[in-house]
């Protein structure tokens, strides 16, 4: 049995659209996942590059995860250090 095509138009509109609502409703609970999705989807290509270089794929996978912690160890010390080093020049215009 074939459906007609309005009927069709009508059952996938409300398919997508309860698809849509729970999306919608589950958003906070999915973002980390697809977050991490798409990191995992952009750092495939070099971790790809390091195996044929001849790294594992473990190895390989640590080496960027080890380079990631650097970047935001190296970021977040220097937004604490940018208020410490703004500070000191306030302090060294003022007195002098």
């Amino acid at each position: 049995m074939v459906l007609p095509v309005k009927d069709q138009i009508k059952y996938w509109t409300i398919a997508a659209s309860i698809l849509l609502l729970f999306l919608w409703l589950l958003g906070d609970i999915l973002l980390p996942f697809v977050l991490g999705a798409a990191i995992a989807y952009l750092l495939d290509p070099i971790v790809d590059r390091l195996e044929r270089l001849g790294t594992g794929r473990v190895l390989g996978t640590t080496l960027i995860l080890v380079a990631a912690f650097f970047v935001l160890f190296f970021f977040v010390q220097l937004n604490i250090y940018k208020f410490r080093i703004r500070k000191f020049f306030y302090y060294f215009l003022i007195n002098f």
